[in-house]
């Protein structure tokens, strides 16, 4: 997740410009945001889901994407040297999906703590 300008966490993403498809607004924006132009690059198949805001009157596409720990390691380096960075974006932040039993960490060291 980005930390954004407003002082919000967030996706990185943006308006869909004429003429571009949400894939090709979706790559633009990585490019800008997190300086993905060559790394990963989305298409109709990583399309999660639409959601339509019907108080902003947005329609939202969220796409999925598994990439290797090096490419996630190599996609929080790049974020840095971002065109937005600094400006639009403040920084990357790693989210934790899920809790570890004793809340700290998953090995075993942790049982005797």
């Amino acid at each position: 997740m980005q930390f954004r300008f407003d002082g919000f966490f967030g996706f990185p993403g943006g308006i869909v410009d004429p003429g571009e498809s949400p894939e090709e607004a979706l790559n633009r924006e990585l490019s800008e945001e997190l300086g993905l132009s060559s790394l990963v690059e989305f298409s109709k198949d990583d399309r999660v889901m639409v959601h339509y805001n019907k108080y902003k009157l947005l329609l939202l596409h969220f796409f999925l994407k598994e990439v290797s720990f090096d490419d996630f390691r190599e996609i929080e380096l790049r974020s840095m040297c971002a065109p937005e960075y600094g400006n639009e974006v403040l920084g990357t932040v790693r989210v934790p999906l899920y809790t570890m039993t004793d809340g700290y960490s998953s090995d075993k060291s942790s049982e005797e703590r």
